[in-house]
């Protein structure tokens, strides 16, 4: 019974302060935003983008380097890969290669690809 009484309690509480969890959630949104970068229109769009579409779909391959994709901050594979240029850089992502879907199986437009592509160079140390 005492265990049932501090479950409603505790329930209780969660529920009925929605000020409190307002406030949670707004407190996690400024801190998100706070951590954004502002250096260029890449990380802008970046930023703007949902998690689930950049995050996962260009990050989560970049990030670790799965199949063979260069990492990010890897000045050595994203250099030899700048070499051919931004736009024909552009041009194998839209296309896709090896294990990379077209548009890296994302729905970005081609310009928005471009901005993540030079994202990625500068965050390699490549300025674009």
């Amino acid at each position: 019974m005492v265990a049932l009484a501090i479950i409603v309690f505790v329930l209780a509480q969660n529920i009925a302060t929605p000020d409190k969890i307002a406030r949670k959630d707004s407190d996690a949104n400024i801190a998100r935003v706070s951590e954004v970068k502002t250096v260029s229109v890449a990380t802008k769009l970046v930023a703007r983008k949902s998690p689930a579409q950049l995050g996962a779909a260009c990050l989560g391959c970049h990030k670790t380097g799965v199949a063979g994709a260069p990492k990010m901050g890897d000045k050595a594979a994203w250099g030899e890969r700048a070499k051919k240029g931004v736009d024909e850089m552009v041009k194998i992502v839209v296309k896709g290669k090896g294990a990379m879907p077209p548009k890296g199986g994302t729905t970005l437009s081609d310009a928005e690809i471009k901005e993540v592509v030079v994202y990625m160079l500068n965050e390699a140390g490549i300025k674009k």
